[in-house]
């Protein structure tokens, strides 16, 4: 066994997957597929978000990924296309149905480009059309017969190869998969987004994301796909609540007050005649008129809704996010060491501003505009409702109280690092909250054009440090 293994490696040869590489099961250890918690075989961490439509998941298998489009089908529109958005930055493809990753020989746990800041879905999927190749090569030796070596976690840090006979036209990139699933019935939208691991988005990537949220129906469903199904599908799960409840209370706004104004204010349809063509014309983000005004889209709205009817989430009742009886749990206690005692009483009220996100940099956001406090109000409203399954801030706090206890300079340092990626994260929430209210009532520009015409906020995000988690 061993020595056909040996010889089957030989053959090894590819462009990208050579001798130095492996192919690796895409699946984490102890995140087993239990289809009493998440509903389906074959994929793991499957949550859903009601009533936003808004769904994250780990990389599934295929017979998982026709078994979520047709449970979301069925639970809505047909005719609604469900919108994919797989963020990993990692190659991968299907072999037989299941998906395997592209890993270092020598670092087989680790994401190929952890200690990258940005990746381009260009270059990942290019990288994946390669990758197919090379593996159909290794099947067309004529000794393999069909047969690959790859590799798969049993237990953490735990691996063993195992031989893996390839059904040929099984082979496929992740894209490819997602247009067979359209060829057959199922309509989806299939888009890539890399994001390196714990990293935030680029804006770049952020942007996209927003950009299909706000000109998509709240009736469509959203699936978000990581290696995990916990972190990044995650945090993108997070923006979509905020942007889809920021579209629900904004067409919900609109049609209290246009019934309002159909009452109580008939000069209004006096400034409508005198709205030009050329005035029409123009496009900002505002509710969709046709239809049920599900949607917030690109379309012409009129003077008068431009002068008076600009929503600024004042309806939005204040959120303490540290009165969760889970907040105090780690409060003066992690991962079974505790502070001082000495320093309780002052480090629980310190964590109790932090888990409401009053941190300084924030506060110096939400300054910038009138109604920046009503902004973070929505955002940390999200953060509430997503808090059974996870919260960004009681995250950051966890990680404040690691970098305290940290034993040496170098485990601090890892501990900082991903505070300001927290943190980050955080900020970015609520800097697409203040692009949708702020460009409520202006012509349609994407999020990361909005951040090079506001520089104060740019500048802000990328001057956040550690310094700022004590601030």
């Amino acid at each position: 066994m061993e020595e056909y293994t040996k010889l089957l490696e030989h053959s090894r040869r590819g462009v990208v997957l050579n001798r130095r590489m492996i192919l690796k099961r895409d699946k984490i250890p102890n995140r087993c597929e239990d289809t009493s918690t998440t509903g389906f075989a074959g994929v793991s961490s499957f949550t859903g978000y009601d009533p936003w439509n808004v769904y994250s998941c780990a990389q599934p298998d295929e017979s998982s990924i026709y078994s979520i489009v047709n449970m979301l089908h069925s639970q809505g529109d047909e005719a609604l296309e469900i919108i994919w958005v797989n963020l990993r930055e990692e190659p991968s493809i299907y072999i037989n149905g299941t998906s395997y990753v592209l890993r270092k020989a020598d670092d087989p746990f680790q994401n190929l480009f952890n200690d990258e800041q940005i990746i381009t879905k260009s270059k990942v999927e290019n990288m994946e059309k390669r990758l197919k190749k090379d593996v159909m090569n290794e099947c067309r030796v004529v000794e393999n017969g069909c047969n690959i070596v790859v590799q798969r976690e049993e237990t953490v840090h735990n691996i063993r190869k195992q031989i893996l006979h390839v059904n040929t036209s099984s082979l496929l990139t992740t894209r490819e998969m997602f247009y067979i699933v359209g060829t057959r019935g199922f309509d989806t939208n299939y888009h890539r987004i890399p994001i390196i691991e714990t990293n935030p988005p680029s804006i770049e990537a952020l942007s996209e994301i927003a950009d299909i949220l706000v000109n998509n129906s709240n009736s469509k469903s959203i699936v978000f796909t990581d290696m995990s199904g916990h972190n990044k599908s995650t945090y993108c799960s997070a923006v979509a609540m905020v942007i889809r409840k920021w579209k629900l209370l904004l067409r919900q706004f609109h049609e209290k007050h246009s019934a309002a104004n159909r009452i109580l204010s008939p000069v209004l349809d006096l400034a409508a005649e005198t709205f030009t063509t050329s005035e029409a014309d123009s496009n900002v983000l505002c509710v969709n008129e046709e239809g049920n005004g599900s949607d917030v889209n690109v379309s012409p709205v009129t003077p008068s809704s431009q002068n008076s009817f600009l929503y600024h989430l004042e309806d939005l009742p204040e959120v303490d996010l540290s009165s969760d009886p889970d907040a105090s749990a780690f409060a003066s206690e992690v991962g079974g060491k505790s502070l001082p005692a000495e320093s309780d009483n002052i480090n629980v009220f310190y964590n109790s501003l932090l888990l409401n996100g009053n941190f300084a940099v924030v506060t110096n956001l939400t300054n910038l505009f009138p109604y920046g406090r009503n902004a973070k109000t929505l955002v940390d409203s999200v953060i509430q409702q997503q808090a059974p399954v996870y919260s960004i801030l009681k995250h950051l706090v966890l990680v404040r109280q690691n970098i305290i206890l940290a034993s040496n300079k170098t485990e601090k340092t890892a501990w900082e690092e991903l505070a300001v990626k927290l943190l980050r994260k955080y900020y970015l929430l609520i800097a697409v909250t203040l692009w949708l209210h702020e460009r409520q009532d202006e012509e349609y520009m994407p999020f990361r054009q909005w951040l090079e015409v506001t520089p104060t906020v740019y500048d802000l995000y990328n001057s956040i440090n550690c310094g700022h988690i004590d601030q």
